[in-house]
């Protein structure tokens, strides 16, 4: 019974207890890593190109194309807004 009481009390006062603010984002935070997002995007991008011009195995030259891909898919889903 006295097990009972205590553990009673302690959720009456857990009940009292304010709960947490949920955690908002701060929007400029957000806009900064977007950007910062979008020009490591836009710079992969333009390092397959320049790779592409030069000399290359078939197997690579297959890989940058996939790779390439993505990242036009990523670009469209993340910075085309």
């Amino acid at each position: 019974m006295m097990k009972f009481v205590l553990f009673s009390s302690v959720l009456w006062l857990a009940s009292l207890v304010p709960a947490q603010e949920y955690y908002q984002g701060d929007p400029d935070q957000l806009r900064a890593l977007e950007a910062q997002r979008c020009a490591k995007i836009t710079q992969e991008q333009r390092l397959i190109q320049r790779r592409l011009g030069g000399p290359n195995q078939p197997y690579a030259v297959q890989r940058m194309k996939d790779k390439q891909q993505v990242l036009q898919a990523d670009f469209a889903k993340y910075c085309s807004k």
